[in-house]
């Protein structure tokens, strides 16, 4: 038996509809979001300092001092990103207002971010061994490995609820996300790695380097590619917002 549309905006866009509305949505506020890859820019490099004074690499034990960094980088992406998105979804509305919307953004977003670091927390609570903490964090890893790929689809799946929650739109609810989403996840992924893949490339090198020596030039390096990386990782969801939440027309809404 066929599956029933789930909602009037099929077909799905493809990579390159995906392309097209980013583009579109970016030009108008290009300057703006010039401004926001320098804040990003500078807050790379000033996170990259901050985790190496905290120790924080690829170690089997997540110290308090290396879950406060995380955190206090994670709420700083998410506020950005907040920004950004609105910047880019309500171009006349105040980016910078605080309300309900922006708080359920910066949860979602920080509880996603720190599951990993939630879940080795867990297990040292439950492990007083280093015996026990090693064989359970390698359990972890290999866990976590076998299902991130699904991790990814769920949450491409649920992309539009928390963009909804940040705008207070009707898209903000997890099971309008997940029928409005079908059929756009690979597209979606396709576009991540297509416009995401070269500046995250671009700064693998230096930041391996900095991983390496933690010195200031690899910092500085890597960040402005990570930066527009960052740009790029929200300008695809807010094209994808525009042609499958709102109920605008799809395409034709962004190219009037």
């Amino acid at each position: 038996m066929p599956k029933p549309p789930y909602d009037s905006l099929e077909p799905p866009p493809t990579m390159g509809d995906l392309i097209a509305a980013a583009w579109r949505l970016a030009r108008p506020v290009a300057p703006q979001l010039a401004g926001v890859w320098l804040v990003l820019t500078a807050a790379s490099a000033v996170s990259l300092q901050a985790s190496a004074s905290v120790g924080l690499g690829p170690r089997p034990l997540f110290s308090a001092a290396q879950f406060a960094s995380t955190l206090a980088q994670t709420l700083a992406l998410a506020l950005i990103s907040a920004a950004t998105l609105r910047l880019l979804l309500q171009p006349g509305a105040a980016w910078r207002r605080v309300d309900a919307g922006l708080g359920a953004y910066v949860a979602v977003n920080v509880l996603v971010a720190l599951l990993p670091q939630l879940e080795t927390v867990a297990l040292r609570a439950m492990t007083s061994s280093t015996v026990g903490l090693a064989r359970g964090m390698s359990l972890l890893s290999l866990a976590n490995t076998l299902i991130y790929p699904l991790a990814i689809w769920v949450c491409l799946r649920l992309l539009l609820w928390p963009i909804g929650l940040l705008l207070g739109e009707a898209a903000a609810a997890p099971g309008r996300s997940w029928a409005r989403m079908r059929g756009v996840v690979w597209p979606s992924a396709l576009t991540f790695l297509v416009l995401g893949a070269p500046p995250l490339l671009a700064g693998t090198l230096p930041l391996f380097h900095y991983i390496r020596l933690h010195d200031l030039a690899s910092a500085l390096l890597a960040a402005p590619f990570l930066a527009v990386y960052a740009v790029v990782a929200n300008l695809i969801p807010a094209a994808v917002y525009r042609l499958r939440a709102r109920g605008d027309g799809g395409m034709a809404a962004v190219f009037d």
